[in-house]
């Protein structure tokens, strides 16, 4: 683990007298004891003479008096990970000769002291300055101590003051005196002087929401839906599947939205109207709010809008629909997020019998939880029969007697919990099932998002400063106006005009923040800023001293295709095994055709129209190897290809991961060009979502060379592994533009002959210096 004591390799020559057959019985127990002492998680090697005759059995014991064989161990030399006090010995049968038994060695180990491990519930974490916050530490832990010997303290603002001392109280409690997102830290402290800390956010309204410059839109968090087309209803391939009323699928257009991220909680409810009507009070006030009706969610809206002076609805049946199948980053799934309705609701078989936090389980595509399951959610529309008809923002009939509901519930069966799945109750019913989300089509501000091509150059490069990603809830992209300042000096060089690209040439170098504004119709405006470097031209655009790179803490993890994964797993991916791994840095980006034809003069890549930026291709193992050697000398630096499991650990996103299948995210779309988004080239590096320690493209765009010789792996701890010492084929992973997803998972294993060169073969940089 990264923040235990190095590990050490302990070599040890074991003593043989007997290396003929002497046909007496010997004593097992009279040979030498010899004592070593090693440190936990230490690597011992026990080593016999050479040219011994006959079968060799190593064997262990904890008494001296039971002895155990080691299975699978029968050559001279014996190797394994130091956990607990033991003793070892080498026993040697030569036909009918009685065993020989080698020097006794008992192995003393010290244990190590890790770091202890922080963790806390922020109990809500979302309130208002009259709310008293909870914080418990009580789910903190150490190798070593008991949960009562740690000591934790607490800061309440992140301002580096700790508003309390090291206590072994884990708990605490803070009430804060004006509203804002909040990050809270805990230190935790063990007896022997070892910290860790971990901070959370959370969000403290306004206890006035008639002042709007202080209540906090997080504490309803919307989640903008852009408007498309979708099919509504059961579909064919779910026919089998299908009610009569969730029938037939229809057409449905429908306008940009924006829809709760949770359901609304109880703590939201008490914030409004002053009471709590659920069944579950005792869920806490981050559970949905139950027991209301139809009629009663529309009160508590007409409420909230006149508070805050905005127009919060219930959803449309069309669109809480489209918001939970996913909205056009749908996946088909049939339920909202997953195929596997426990990963994304609680319904009857996993809740116990009772309502649960909102977004305790995976969001769905567009980051929405909780539409499968936990409560039923209240629509707007009175509830009616589908058309065949194509419709255009429905909102339902225009009279009826029941209202529509959707979503499932804690005690429902996974049936009712289908995305398509259509439910009713009369406007009046309350039950511990009925809950409800906002949406919302008031005019917020417009979105802007900047693409910068290429994103680094030089002195001599005209960058250009692309706008047309910027979209508004209520505007066309056409009525929207853009302006530029290239130097984010407050001096604007554009003036906004409905034009969405512009171009620029930097005449010094260095490091520059550029800003966008967008402004819409209603004279709204949002703005965006992003970074670009700006070398000088004597290096041919690409600085060699100064390439990107992330440093990777080091730390134990499991490689390979995890049971959670085993039906997406082949079995060059199994089995699973723990690595530990020290420190060390991987590129921030894929090497660039610009930077090899700074070191190498040449550009092999066959999409040189790319661009410098695009990553270099068609550069085979050794090609890999000639650049990283005349690349240390021209920088006096150690860069060399990364390990298989260097490259995997931080493809994962090292001690941040997340857990993802791709790197940085379950939604591939978001981080890596692959088969189904690239137009069958290459692209820009860094044009996707970095993964958690910001390192870009380690899924997609091109294959990555690994410094390992393929091999299979095997069930055994291994530390800084660097695969196996011969063979013919070397490691590639990631995937590439012209593969499909499959070949994207972050633990997909591929490997080509250190002499292949193709469009899809790249690589990054690693370095295990400073």
């Amino acid at each position: 683990m990264g923040d235990n004591k190095m590990k050490n390799v302990i070599k040890i020559v074991i003593v043989l007298v007997f290396t003929f057959c002497v046909n007496i019985s010997y004593s097992q127990n009279n040979t030498t004891v010899i004592d070593t002492t090693v440190n936990q998680n230490d690597t011992v090697n026990f080593v016999l003479p050479k040219g011994l005759f006959g079968t060799i059995i190593w064997e262990k014991s904890i008494d001296k008096i039971i002895w155990k064989e080691i299975l699978n161990n029968n050559n001279d030399t014996l190797s394994f990970i130091a956990d607990t006090n033991q003793y070892f010995r080498a026993k040697i049968i030569n036909g009918s000769c009685n065993p020989i038994y080698s020097d006794t060695i008992l192995v003393l180990v010290v244990k190590l002291n890790t770091y202890p491990v922080a963790s806390f519930i922020a109990n809500p974490d979302t309130g208002f300055v009259s709310t008293t916050f909870s914080f418990d530490a009580n789910g903190s832990f150490d190798a070593e101590d008991n949960i009562e010997n740690i000591q934790v303290r607490w800061d309440f603002n992140n301002d580096s003051v700790f508003e309390t001392q090291f206590s072994t109280t884990k708990t605490a409690t803070y009430q804060y005196s004006s509203a804002g997102i909040y990050k809270v830290r805990l230190e935790v402290k063990d007896t022997e002087g070892l910290t860790k800390k971990l901070t959370k956010t959370i969000v403290v309204n306004s206890d006035n929401f008639n002042d709007t410059n202080k209540f906090v839109v997080n504490g309803f968090e919307m989640i903008w839906v852009e408007g498309d087309t979708f099919t509504m209803g059961c579909v064919s391939v779910n026919d089998s599947n299908c009610y009569s009323n969730e029938k037939p699928a229809h057409q449905v257009i429908l306008n940009g939205f924006y829809i709760g991220k949770y359901e609304v909680t109880q703590g939201q409810w008490k914030a409004i109207m002053g009471n709590n009507p659920s069944y579950y009070t005792g869920c806490g006030d981050n559970c949905p709010v139950e027991r209301v009706s139809w009629n009663d969610a529309q009160e508590f809206i007409t409420k909230l809008n006149q508070k805050t002076g905005k127009s919060y609805s219930l959803p449309t049946e069309a669109e809480w629909e489209f918001a939970a199948r996913g909205g056009n980053k749908s996946k088909d799934y049939k339920y909202s997020g997953s195929d596997d309705i426990n990963a994304v609701g609680w319904n009857k078989v996993n809740s116990g019998s009772t309502t649960h936090q909102v977004g305790m389980k995976q969001p769905n595509e567009l980051g929405i939880y909780d539409m499968s399951g936990n409560v039923i959610e209240w629509c707007y529309d009175f509830y009616g029969s589908y058309s065949e008809n194509t419709l255009i923002n429905p909102s339902g009939p225009n009279t009826g007697t029941n209202r529509v509901n959707r979503g499932g519930g804690y005690s429902y069966e996974s049936w009712f919990c289908r995305v398509f799945y259509r439910n009713y109750s009369t406007a009046s019913n309350k039950t511990s099932n009925l809950g409800f989300r906002l949406s919302i089509k008031e005019n917020y501000s417009p979105k802007a998002n900047i693409i910068i091509s290429p994103p680094t150059g030089t002195i001599s490069t005209v960058f250009t400063f692309d706008a047309t990603q910027c979209y508004d809830a209520q505007d066309n992209i056409d009525s929207l106006k853009v302006r530029w300042d290239f130097n984010n000096d407050g001096i604007f060089e554009t003036q906004f005009s409905p034009s969405k690209t512009t171009t620029y040439q930097y005449s010094i170098e260095g490091t520059y923040t550029v800003k966008l504004e967008v402004i819409d119709t209603d004279s709204l405006i949002s703005s965006s800023i992003k970074t670009i470097i700006v070398n000088p031209n004597d290096t041919g655009g690409i600085k060699i001293d100064k390439i990107n790179m992330v440093w990777v803490e080091g730390d134990t993890f499991t490689m390979g295709c995890t049971a959670i994964n085993d039906s997406d797993c082949s079995s060059i991916e199994k089995p699973v095994h723990q690595v530990i791994l020290n420190g060390f840095y991987i590129g921030k980006y894929e090497v660039t055709q610009g930077l090899w034809k700074t070191v190498m003069g040449t550009n092999p890549a066959y999409y040189t129209g790319c661009g410098d930026n695009c990553p270099v291709e068609r550069v085979s193992w050794n090609d890999a190897q000639e650049f990283i050697t005349k690349l240390n000398e021209k920088t006096g630096k150690n860069y060399r290809l990364p390990t298989e499991a260097e490259w995997e650990f931080a493809a994962r996103g090292g001690n941040q991961s997340q857990n993802y299948k791709y790197s940085g995210s379950n939604d591939i779309d978001n981080v890596a060009w692959y088969k189904d988004n690239s137009g069958g080239e290459t692209r820009q590096v860094g044009m996707k979502q970095a993964n958690e320690l910001g390192i870009y493209d380690m899924t997609g765009n091109v294959f990555e060379w690994c410094n390992d010789f393929y091999g299979y792996y095997s069930n055994d701890s291994q530390t800084n592994p660097s695969g196996t010492n011969t063979g013919t084929t070397r490691v590639s992973r990631g995937g590439s533009y012209n593969y499909d997803l499959w070949f994207a998972r972050l633990f997909g294993r591929n490997y080509n002959t250190p002499t292949t060169k193709t469009s899809s073969l790249g690589f990054r940089l690693s370095s295990s210096g400073n």
